[in-house]
């Protein structure tokens, strides 16, 4: 849950950024709202691809070297 609700903070601010625009605002607050929702959602097959994608980092490294 933490982590979805970082993504959602996250693409909100990169999105929308500070602004004024009480449009853009509520428009931020869904985003976030809706990338929380699905980051929490979808915790453990990201979980495992993020995983997957460090171990493959570590292992052409290893190889690399």
């Amino acid at each position: 849950a933490t982590i979805g609700i970082a993504a959602g903070y996250l693409s909100r601010k990169v999105a929308i950024g500070s602004t004024s625009n009480p449009v853009k605002k509520v428009l931020g607050s869904l985003l976030q709202m809706g990338v929380a929702g699905m980051v929490s959602k979808n915790a453990d097959d990201i979980r495992s691809h993020a995983i997957h994608l460090i171990r493959s980092f570590f292992n052409k490294k290893e190889t690399n070297t």
